[in-house]
Order: C-alpha cells, then sequence, then structure tokens
C-alpha cells in the first residue's frame, strides 16, 4: 500500500472485479491439489465454479460496463474454438448423414429389437464430455482476459500462479522424501510428480511456472542488449541482476527447477528448452540486435542448457537413450501408440471417431501385443486428429496458434512489464506446443486453466495496454 504525506496508508478501494479476480486465484491454488483435477468430480466442480464466475463477471460489467477490447486475433480464436464445439456436438448427432456414420454401429442394430441409430462418434456420449471439458480452458481464458485489462490485476494473476508453482514444487520435493503422499493414487517412486497422478503432466505444469519466472529472471538481458553494452556487460547483468533486482522471483525459479529435475520428464526438459530458445530469440528480437550479437546470445544461451543437462541429468538422458526401442509394442512406449493412431487416421482423416472417444477407439482397435491400455494418444495433435479429423483439429490447433502468435507479436513492439508479460505468454504457448507432442498435459484440466489464465493474461496486456480507465 501507498504512504500519503502525513504518514498514514492510503486504503485501496478494491472493485468488484479485484474480489472476482482472488476468486479466480483461488480455483488455480485448488486445481492441482485433488490429482490436477483429473478426475470427474473435481473436473465439473472446476467447470461451475469458473462458470458461476463469468456470470457474476457479466452481471457486474453490465453495471460497471469496463472497457473489454477485443482484437480481430481474438474474435477469430474464439470463432474457431466455437467450430470445434459445434463440430464435436455434430458428431454426437444420429441425424446426420448414414455415409458419415461409423460401421460399429452397424453392428448393434437390430439388437434386442430395436434401431439402433448411427453417428459419426463411436461413442454416443464422449463428445458431451468432451465439451464440457474444453470449456473449463476457455473459461480461464475469458475470465483472465477481461480481469487482466488492469494492470495490477495481470501481474496479480501470474505472481499467484508463480506463488502455487513453487507451493506444489515444495510439496513434491516433500513427498519425495518423506514418502508420504496425500492420496492413496499418488505413487512413491524417486521421480517428483507432487499432487499429479502422471511426473509428466507435473512436468509441464512446473513449467508454466518457470515460464513466469524465467522470463522475469532474463529480462535484465533483453534491456542490456536494448543498451548496446558490450557482449561482457551483457552477460554479467544477466548472471548478477537476477539475484540482486529480483531475489525471490530467482529464488522460485530454483525451488521449480530442482522439482522438474526430480521429474526426469523428457517431454518437460525438451519443451522448457524449447521455451528458453524462443523466448531469448524473441526478446532480443525486440532490441533489434544485429544479426552476429544475436547469434552469440542464442549459442551462448544453447550451450548453458547442454552443459546443465550434462551435470544434472544422467537419469534423464538415460531415459533419452530408451527411445530407440520405443516402436516396439511390447513395452507399450509412445512410439507404437503413434503409429497405430496414425492408420487409424488414415481410415477416417476427414470425420474422426468422436471427440474424447480415444479410449474407445484404442480398445476397438487393440493390438494384442500391447502391454499397455492408451486412454490418450500421448500426443494431443494426433490425439485431436484422430477424434475430431482434420478440420476439426485443425481449427482448434489454430485457435491457439493465433493467440500465441498475437502475444509474440506483441512481445517484439512491448516495453517494461507490458513486455514481460508477453514474453510469459509465449513461453507458456511454447511449452504446450512442445510438451503435446510427447504427452497430453493439456487433457489435465489443471494444467489447462493454468496455461489458459497465463495466456488469457498474456493476450489481455496486449489488447489492453493504452487502456488506463476502467473500474
Amino acid at each position: 500500500m501507498k504512504m500519503t504525506s502525513k504518514g498514514h496508508r492510503k486504503r485501496h478501494n478494491y472493485s468488484s472485479f479485484d474480489v472476482i479476480t482472488w476468486l479466480f486465484v483461488l480455483l488455480l491454488a485448488w486445481i492441482p491439489f485433488p490429482l490436477g483435477a483429473n478426475r470427474p468430480l473435481p473436473e465439473a466442480f472446476a467447470g461451475v465454479y469458473l462458470a458461476v464466475l463469468l456470470f457474476v463477471w457479466v452481471v457486474f460489467a453490465l453495471y460497471r460496463k469496463p472497457e473489454v477490447r477485443l482484437p480481430g486475433q481474438i474474435v477469430v480464436a474464439a470463432w474457431l474454438v466455437g467450430v470445434v464445439v459445434a463440430w464435436s456436438w455434430i458428431q454426437a448427432q444420429s441425424w446426420t448423414p448414414q455415409a458419415w456414420h461409423h460401421a460399429i454401429w452397424k453392428i448393434f442394430d437390430g439388437l434386442d429389437d430395436g434401431e439402433v441409430s448411427g453417428r459419426i462418434s463411436i461413442n454416443a456420449y464422449s463428445p458431451y464430455g468432451a465439451i464440457f471439458g474444453l470449456g473449463i480452458p476457455v473459461a480461464a481464458f475469458a475470465l483472465a482476459y477481461v480481469l487482466a485489462a488492469r494492470k495490477h490485476r495481470a501481474n496479480f494473476i501470474l505472481g499467484s500462479i508463480l506463488v502455487i508453482s513453487v507451493g506444489y514444487a515444495l510439496a513434491g520435493i516433500l513427498f519425495n522424501l518423506t514418502g508420504w503422499v496425500p492420496f492413496a493414487e499418488l505413487k512413491t517412486s524417486k521421480e517428483i510428480s507432487s499432487t499429479f497422478v502422471n511426473r509428466n503432466h507435473y512436468a509441464m505444469f512446473a513449467n508454466l511456472g518457470l515460464c513466469i519466472a524465467l522470463t522475469w529472471v532474463l529480462m535484465p538481458l533483453f534491456q542490456a542488449q536494448s543498451e548496446r553494452l558490450p557482449l561482457r556487460a551483457v552477460l554479467i547483468r544477466a548472471v548478477v541482476e537476477p539475484f540482486e533486482r529480483r531475489p525471490r522471483v530467482t529464488a522460485a525459479a530454483g525451488v521449480i527447477m530442482a522439482a522438474l529435475i526430480g521429474t526426469f520428464s523428457r517431454g518437460g526438459f525438451l519443451s522448457l528448452f524449447a521455451a528458453i530458445i524462443v523466448v531469448v530469440f524473441v526478446g532480443i528480437a525486440g532490441t533489434r540486435l544485429s544479426l552476429r550479437r544475436a547469434t552469440q546470445v542464442l549459442i551462448g544461451s544453447f550451450a548453458l542448457m547442454i552443459v546443465v543437462m550434462y551435470f544434472i541429468g544422467g537419469p534423464l538422458l538415460e531415459r533419452f537413450n530408451d527411445i530407440g526401442n520405443a516402436t516396439d509394442l511390447t513395452t507399450g512406449a509412445r512410439l507404437s501408440a503413434w503409429k497405430r493412431t496414425i492408420e487409424l487416421v488414415e481410415q477416417r482423416p476427414w470425420l474422426g471417431y468422436g471427440n474424447g472417444s480415444y479410449l474407445d477407439l484404442f480398445m476397438m482397435n487393440n493390438d494384442l501385443r500391447f502391454k499397455t491400455v492408451f486412454d490418450h494418444a500421448h500426443n494431443d495433435y494426433l490425439e485431436l486428429i484422430a477424434e475430431l479429423g482434420l478440420v476439426g483439429a485443425g481449427a482448434l490447433i489454430a485457435a491457439l496458434g493465433i493467440l500465441v502468435m498475437f502475444v509474440g507479436r506483441g512481445a517484439l513492439v512491448s516495453r517494461g512489464d507490458g513486455r514481460a508479460i508477453a514474453l510469459t505468454g509465449v513461453a507458456a504457448g511454447t511449452v504446450a506446443g512442445v510438451h503435446s507432442i510427447f504427452d497430453f498435459g493439456l487433457a489435465i484440466p489443471a494444467v489447462a486453466v493454468t496455461f489458459a489464465a497465463i495466456l488469457g493474461v498474456g493476450c489481455s496486456d496486449i489488447a489492453h495496454r493504452s487502456t488506463e480507465a476502467e473500474p
């Protein structure tokens, strides 16, 4: 709080939108705890909670009339998501052309002396559940977008996510050291997974927190570059200033990084390294450096990551060496599932098998050599194409791509806090995009909601950075 000239504390007048922001942050803090909300009851609660918050915001907005800017990119992305929702609903309808219906429905036709109506989806109900699941991160994005129209709320949301991420990192380290876990489903092993069942899901969640911390840690590097300092001075500032000017953020990054190392997640580290490279590239691109200096910084960043991997990533490197056996169906590895998914997509590339129906698809076409049941393809892109078809999956991927490019373009022209917020959105988009190649982290509500919140704040800050008057 600010101090007045008489030494008295100046009271901050909290608006109804500030209260909604606090309630939103409470959800962000809670949702990772019950196994990442990867169970029907906590997922349903999160969906209803977000819907109520959105409704309350709309009610207050009708009275307060805040300025909400909607650039064309946001509108296009919203329409694309609407296309995905509409197509998912159509997949579950029986009035669609019979030629579109999957052949599985002919097997049930006539059983029990009744007629079974065919559908595009192999599961008549899974598209409805998938629509609800998609609505959760969409609602989180919308809330973050409208709430972050004011700078102090944008910073508060991102700062809260960082604190939350540190909390779950400490919890994961504690569980790993003591062997105690709050839920029976959590495995007590040498890998850290915090309150998530799968270490890879936690790795993606941890990386989202790291995106916030590392962006702020790297800001002195970009500021030094914009001042055209010698390379030696740039490196000194990049190493020293995070500890001097932002010690708490630097400490937070260290805690989260320690937990991430304990996950031994290949996708987690690859997506983090990709995010660092992209953030450094976008960050120095905004300073209009010479090609030579930009190349030096990029090579230096990549070399530093290689050194870190060499000293702390022994078990992780061993996991990378196991990729060569990943095509063996008897190992139940990812590449074998990808290969099988591609074969199924080739049979039905445009219509898909129904949103949310991957487990049914796998069980219906299970190769007996598989020793693992895949409820997800461990590749969100392949899974989306299998479920929605090329057009439906393309619409959803394009929507996310448009939003990430929107904040990326804003990061090139913004300065100060606005640039840091935009770069955080770029980093989160990179983490999500790369990690989704190897896993299905965005299918976990806690991960999806946290990612949507960061992206929503980033998009909102770019759209509203010149807005000053809003209640």
